[in-house]
Order: C-alpha cells, then sequence, then structure tokens
C-alpha cells in the first residue's frame, strides 16, 4: 500500500509540475498538493544579518535541502520584488529561476536530493522592527515576507538558525543556543519547527 501511494503520489506531481502555467499568487490548493506530494526530508538553514541601523536592510542566507520523489520544478514562496535575490544556487551551481506572482521558481530538477541556496533582501513586515528590538510573526503565511520557503503547514521541516546582531544586542527564539561569540555578536540556534519565531533586543 505504501509503494502504491508513494507512485500515486509522484505520478500525480510530475502532471501537475508539467504545465507550463505559473503559479497563482498565494498559495493555491493544487500548488499546496503539488509539493505535498513531491517533497521530502525538508531542511533549512537560515542566516540573517542585523544592522543597528533600522533603515539598513536584513541580508540573508537560506540553504533548502530537500528530496524530490520525481523530477519536477521547485517553487518556493517569497514575496519580496527580484532585486532582493541576490543569487540563487542548485547543487553548488548558478541556477536560473524566476520569481512569479509571489514564488521563486527553479523550472526542472530531477528526482532525488537537492541543495538550493539563495541570497536575500529579508522584507520587513514580518520581522517587526523597531529602533529597540525585532521579532517575527511568520504565522498564518507571513514567513515568505522574510525569506524564501515553502509556506505551507503541512511541509515540516528541521532547521538551524544563526544570527548576527550589533554589539550589546540580545538574541533569543525556542530553540537551545549552539554558540554565542562577540564582535560582532553572533548567536547560532536550532529548532525543529519553521513556524518557530525569533526575536533580538539591545542588551539592558
Amino acid at each position: 500500500m505504501g509503494y502504491l501511494h508513494d507512485m500515486m503520489a509522484a505520478l500525480l506531481a510530475m502532471a501537475l509540475a508539467s504545465g507550463a502555467v505559473p503559479p497563482e499568487p498565494g498559495i493555491a490548493e493544487g500548488l499546496a498538493r503539488e509539493r505535498a506530494a513531491t517533497i521530502r526530508d525538508l531542511r533549512y538553514e537560515l542566516d540573517l544579518q542585523v544592522p543597528a541601523a533600522r533603515a539598513m536592510p536584513v541580508a540573508g542566507r537560506v540553504t533548502v535541502r530537500l528530496s524530490l520523489a520525481a523530477s519536477g520544478r521547485i517553487v518556493l514562496d517569497f514575496s519580496r520584488p527580484r532585486d532582493a535575490v541576490r543569487g540563487v544556487r542548485l547543487d553548488g551551481r548558478d541556477a536560473a529561476y524566476e520569481l512569479v506572482n509571489g514564488h521563486l521558481v527553479i523550472a526542472t530538477a530531477a528526482a532525488g536530493p537537492h541543495e538550493v541556496a539563495i541570497e536575500f533582501v529579508a522584507g520587513d513586515e514580518a520581522l517587526n522592527r523597531n529602533d529597540e528590538f525585532l521579532y517575527t510573526l511568520f504565522v498564518p503565511a507571513r514567513a515568505r515576507l522574510t525569506f524564501p520557503c515553502f509556506d505551507q503547514p503541512d511541509l515540516k521541516a528541521r532547521y538551524s538558525l544563526t544570527l548576527t546582531v550589533p554589539a550589546g544586542w540580545q538574541a533569543v527564539s525556542n530553540g537551545a543556543a549552539l554558540r554565542t561569540v562577540d564582535a560582532p555578536s553572533v548567536c547560532s540556534r536550532s529548532a525543529t519547527r519553521p513556524s518557530a519565531g525569533l526575536a533580538a533586543r539591545p542588551e539592558v
């Protein structure tokens, strides 16, 4: 039964991904089903660099590791303008991509494991930036305003988070800290849920 289910899921995903129709704005049911049928073993490594001045952008890098049950496209959610994407690499090589209706689309990838690395500029809408603090609010589907991801609840992932914050700031999250170093202050944390929150503020 498990083998038959996996085969049917892969066939469904291939049929959905084979069309040339770009993804719609938001996360349509068809896209959600396509991704749920093909994406396995999802992990994120997210690195955010928070400047001291609120007017300066938050730069980031995310490495997404996943396995595809069938060949097809990779559609991440990222509701930012094109100039917010500074580079995309697939399995260590520069990759062609399109930004369409709030999605970052890599047109084709073979079945099997992949690593997608994206350099980007984060949006502030879900970061709640203030002169004295910053905190994330990614629910119900706002993580895509900050970094490229699969922003749907049935795609569970493990992830690690690295924050580079100004000297004198304190970084906290709902995952245990792995290490903290000074000059500049860097706090590396890990958690098991992609919706986990983070916060940074000056120490008092």
